[in-house]
């Protein structure tokens, strides 16, 4: 295609145009340089027509426009050899069209009239790094970027707060391997301007490639802070919120970042995930329905439906969409886990244990990935603890030996585990030697010390249990697990006064709400046991104002004002909503049956108490209140049956949980039991 007179004449329009709006000394002239107009108007007229051929050539993808671009940036540069405005315009035409050594050699040249010129520098930088990055390479081209390195450390030499070449220099430290020098920069950066954001995300992801975690949140922190952040930084944060387990905040920041702009599934999924695992179930519930009508094929929505259901304890719905999620992915074993799950929240532990056995024989090898080893140790504990509920205890010892042998770092777990299970079946000889065990193996795990001292306080050697976790708070004083710890220590040492003062320390060195929650419970708990019931009744409404389901503290606060025999009417409206929330739980359904005592509704009371003992078969309160409930009956023969059970529970159940008031008023309810069945027995043989 030739020039026409129309193009001329365009062209000759765009260069006036051009040198109208450029920049002063570029275009303009003044009174000493009127002779060197013409060729400066001669100059801008080639560089528009330079300009409009590569318009063209963009356009059409004809090599004879960008021959023609070449040619009139030649012929510009010819009339004007001085402009350094117009050797950047070549400079970025070889860089366009794939010619870096003619980009190279006429920025050298430039430099060479010019070695400050920070544009020149920037120019050839941009484009080593570009070729240096092409994704039609492999890798990296380590010269080519060191290369572009060299241009902008020149940069900074001549102007050392440039931001833009610090930026740069820390992208290309980091695809060099080269961390230390890109924080150096990127801190260099922050000084100059504390606010950059631009800065401040580029340290985050520095600070993520080292695993620096917490200094990563903490810089990404600053970048929302600032309101500048974009929707990649605040899904980042949000990501490392997650796995915190700082949920709540990672679904507040989804949100935002949904709201930014069209979001796609994942970070749908993302948010509706975080929603649950913070307790917003009705949200996270309604975000998988709507992602399920989208894509009614996605095994993993209908799985996270199946759990949410099951969490709501609405088990029809959760078995519908598990097995839904089975049909679309047989092979998956989290499915198949969460059928185990499911049918132990359903209080079916034979079904769940066959399920998992099953699941069990099924994945077993010679040799285990490291993925494999983890899944198979998570089944593996999981039906140690199902053995252990279920009153099996070899099985669940041997199973937990089992977990053991699969993942030798698990070790510590497993110790934990068969303290627990030994523990929780009352045979304390075999609890206290695996216990020593572990300390003599493991002599600085904090959590196998935790239980240890426990343990020695609830068999009735609390000063040592006290002295074990006063070590650890020695060199940790704000330990606030440790400190809790012995809180419970003092408490089965009958040691109120000291308790309570140990969980108020504990209570300061709480951080997040979870700890500042179950920090309030303990606070409760521990001033119940002190019989100051005001005291306590004020720790458990704080709690259960910031978390009203809180089914622990509402069972805790119901029972407490019915033992006490006072608000009963609100005691059984705290207990029933426990129960809704967790309508299995023995504690519960005992409480619930010792409220409908106090109110003497006592078929409602037996019925809840017989439940809870189905739950909690060893309680010695269980076996009481059920006693208390049948003498109120008539039901004598029943009343001393639970009577004994209530005594012999309570001699075979841990030392520092022997209350002898209670065994002797036992005793003294089987005293007049044992007179009254003697004088009916009289009285029938005459």
């Amino acid at each position: 295609m030739t020039t026409t007179p129309q193009d001329l004449a365009r062209g000759a329009l765009l260069a006036l145009l051009t040198i109208l709006f450029l920049p002063d000394g570029l275009g303009a002239a003044n009174e000493e340089e009127t002779a060197a107009k013409s060729d400066r108007a001669k100059a801008y007229y080639h560089y528009a027509l330079a300009h409009l051929n590569m318009e063209r050539a963009g356009q059409y993808g004809r090599r004879e426009y960008w021959d023609k671009a070449l040619e009139e940036y030649k012929a510009a540069i010819a009339a004007d050899p001085d402009s350094e405005f117009l050797r950047i315009e070549l400079i970025r035409f070889y860089g366009r069209t794939d010619r870096l050594d003619k980009a190279v050699a006429e920025a050298e040249s430039a430099l060479a009239k010019n070695p400050d010129s920070i544009e020149v520098r920037r120019t050839l930088g941009r484009f080593l790094a570009a070729y240096a990055t092409n994704g039609r390479r492999a890798g990296v081209d380590r010269d080519l970027l060191d290369r572009a390195v060299n241009q902008h450390e020149k940069i900074l030499e001549i102007e050392p707060n440039d931001k833009d070449s610090l930026l740069k220099l820390s992208g290309f430290y980091q695809a060099l391997e080269q961390p230390g020098k890109a924080e150096g920069v990127l801190n260099r950066l922050l000084e100059i301007d504390p606010d950059s954001a631009e800065g401040l995300a580029n340290l985050a992801r520095l600070y993520l490639s080292q695993g620096k975690t917490e200094e990563a949140v903490e810089a990404l922190e600053k970048v929302r802070d600032s309101g500048e952040a974009g929707p990649q930084d605040l899904a980042t944060l949000a990501d490392l919120y997650e796995r915190m387990g700082r949920n709540s905040e990672a679904a507040d920041l989804y949100e935002r970042v949904r709201e930014m702009g069209p979001s796609n599934a994942a970070l749908r999924a993302s948010l509706a995930r975080n929603w649950a695992l913070s307790g917003e179930y009705e949200k996270a519930l309604n975000e998988y329905k709507a992602l399920t009508r989208e894509e009614p094929n996605n095994p993993e929505y209908q799985l996270r439906l199946s759990q949410l259901y099951r969490q709501k304890r609405r088990f029809k719905d959760a078995r519908k969409h598990l097995d839904q999620a089975a049909e679309l992915a047989p092979d998956s074993m989290e499915v198949k886990y969460n059928s185990v799950l499911l049918y132990e929240a359903e209080g079916k532990t034979s079904r769940a244990i066959e399920e998992l056995v099953t699941l069990l024989e099924q994945t077993r090898k010679d040799g285990y990935t490291q993925r494999e080893k983890r899944n198979r140790g998570l089944f593996l504990e999981q039906l140690g603890m199902l053995y252990r509920d279920e009153g099996n205890v070899q099985r669940a010892v041997d199973t937990f030996r089992e977990l053991g042998q699969v993942d030798p770092d698990s070790k510590p777990r497993v110790i934990s585990h068969l303290v627990d299970t030994y523990r929780f079946h009352r045979d304390y000889e075999n609890a206290i030697r695996v216990a020593d065990e572990g300390a003599e193996e493991f002599p600085e795990n904090r959590s196998l010390i935790m239980q240890r001292s426990g343990l020695l306080a609830e068999t009735g050697d609390w000063r040592e249990g006290s002295r074990l976790l006063k070590e650890i708070l020695r060199s940790e004083p704000d330990n606030r697990r440790a400190l809790l710890a012995l809180a419970h220590v003092y408490e089965k040492g009958k040691r109120y006064d000291d308790a309570i003062a140990t969980v108020e320390k504990a209570a300061d060195s709480a951080e997040t709400d979870e700890q500042r929650l179950s920090t309030l419970f303990t606070f409760g708990a521990v001033l119940e046991r002190a019989k100051r019931y005001d005291d306590a009744e004020k720790k458990f409404r704080e709690l259960l104002e910031k978390d009203p389901d809180n089914s622990s503290a509402l069972n805790y606060l119901g029972y407490m004002l019915a033992d006490i025999n006072k608000k009963l009417d609100e005691a059984h409206d705290m207990i029933q909503r426990a129960l809704d929330l967790d309508p299995e739980n023995g504690a519960y359904l005992d409480s619930l049956g010792w409220v409908y005592y106090r109110q003497k509704k006592f078929d409602l009371a037996e019925r809840y108490l017989v439940r809870s003992l189905e739950k909690v078969k060893r309680d010695p309160i269980v076996h009481s209140h059920l006693g208390d409930v049948y003498f109120e009956q008539g039901k004598v023969e029943q009343a001393r049956k639970h009577w004994e059970l209530s005594i012999e529970e309570w001699n075979s159940g841990p030392a520092a949980d022997r209350d002898p008031k209670e065994i002797a008023k036992l005793e003294g309810k089987l005293s007049k039991i044992g007179v009254k069945l003697s004088s009916r027995a009289q009285d029938k043989d005459q």
